[in-house]
């Protein structure tokens, strides 16, 4: 099927050489795949640019709350677009539309509830690392767009079930845990004098629910909801999408680690670990 033949976006056929939605998917996730690699690799040595791990050798900077907005919400319109612009022919298939709904859900939050929950205080994210994401989440957006609205079938059965459940609780511990850095951020100092040379005044120990096991708690909660969402599908382009979440988060988790570890010495709690309770 070629559903997107007579839209906007007839001009991808052309662009990755192919001439069907199913040939377009499977080069897309190939593409996908190798980019987690290079990401992946390149992320071991230097942790991606914004947060705590951004400078002014990063360029120029916006507003972290609108480059929260501007990236995030493209992961979620993207998929939307799909559904009106095309047939859709799969989302005819109950569990299609569960599939399709669960990613809107979560980039729905990430990108009109999560940044005006956001401190004031949060750092300014690099114009480069934001329109870099942007990228990213059209890309992803419109691959799991198109193959959930028009190529992969997901089959009705126990694991779409199970595979919700588990979605749904691993953005609970998501959003949970965002929540909790939040709070920690609203109530560090503002002061930017000493910003750059005290960090403790701007950081401080998470404490609770599953910060008590990992760092990255939050992270581990959205790496469960990709996961999950690929377990449901078992289609290939959320598979690699499920292993570049756990690929870039996990990586990015260990760096948290070593830099409460670094920050806090002997006060950060020696028991707990990065990303994977009582493992890793």
């Amino acid at each position: 099927m070629s559903s997107l033949n007579g839209t906007p976006l007839e001009w991808m056929y052309t662009v990755f050489g192919v001439s069907n939605d199913s040939q377009l998917c499977t080069k897309m996730t190939n593409i996908g795949l190798v980019y987690t690699v290079v990401v992946g690799l390149y992320s071991v040595l230097f942790p991606a640019p914004y947060g705590r791990y951004s400078s002014s050798s990063t360029g120029p900077t916006i507003n972290a709350k609108v480059a929260w907005m501007m990236q995030e919400c493209m992961a979620f319109f993207c998929p939307m677009g799909i559904i009106i612009i095309t047939a859709g022919l799969q989302l005819e298939n109950f569990s299609n539309i569960v599939a399709i709904f669960l990613f809107a859900f979560h980039y729905f939050h990430r990108s009109f509830i999560y940044p005006l929950a956001m401190s004031s205080n949060s750092k300014p994210v690099p114009i480069v690392t934001a329109l870099s994401a942007v990228v990213f989440c059209v890309y992803n957006g419109l691959l799991q767009g198109i193959h959930l609205a028009n190529v992969h079938k997901v089959e009705d059965s126990f694991p779409v079930f199970l595979g919700t459940l588990i979605f749904l609780g691993g953005m609970a511990i998501n959003v949970t845990h965002d929540r909790m850095l939040i709070a920690l951020r609203k109530n560090s100092t503002s002061d930017k004098s000493s910003s750059e040379t005290d960090t403790k005044q701007k950081y401080k120990i998470p404490r609770g629910e599953l910060f008590e096991y990992v760092s990255g708690a939050n992270y581990l909660g959205e790496i469960i909801e990709w996961i999950a969402l690929a377990f449901i599908t078992r289609g290939y382009p959320q598979i690699v999408f499920a292993l570049f979440s756990s690929t870039f988060l996990g990586i990015r988790a260990v760096h948290h680690h070593r830099f409460y570890k670094n920050t806090f010495g002997n006060s950060y709690p020696q028991s707990r670990k990065a990303i994977i309770p009582f493992i890793l």
